[in-house]
């Protein structure tokens, strides 16, 4: 008889910035297997955040510490974020310079 264990899910904070200001920020504390599973789940759950943040970034949290008393809360972050794969820039097809092999086709 085998016992499969699995990972338990580490925490990530997820960061909707939504203006300049410092206080203009909303910050969620996810359980997750990686950041961009967190990221997902945020999404699925506040998508109303996702449609006006102007940014949104993924950390590791290493140390989380809630004081229900005064309200506070601290989070100490792992010092890499997490950043999502970016979008592969596809090439202007109407300011692209013609290469001289496309040139001879036409």
């Amino acid at each position: 008889m085998s016992i499969e264990i699995s990972p338990a899910p580490d925490l990530y904070l997820v960061e909707f910035v939504l203006g300049p200001q410092p206080n203009e920020r909303i910050s969620i504390i996810i359980p997750a297997t990686c950041g961009l599973a967190a990221m997902a789940r945020v999404w699925t759950l506040f998508p109303e955040y996702r449609a006006v943040a102007k940014r949104t970034s993924v950390h590791p949290v290493k140390y989380v510490e809630i004081d229900w008393r005064d309200l506070r809360i601290i989070v100490k972050k792992e010092r890499r974020p997490f950043t999502s794969p970016s979008v592969l820039k596809v090439p202007n097809k109407r300011n692209r310079k013609k290469s001289p092999d496309e040139e001879e086709a036409e």
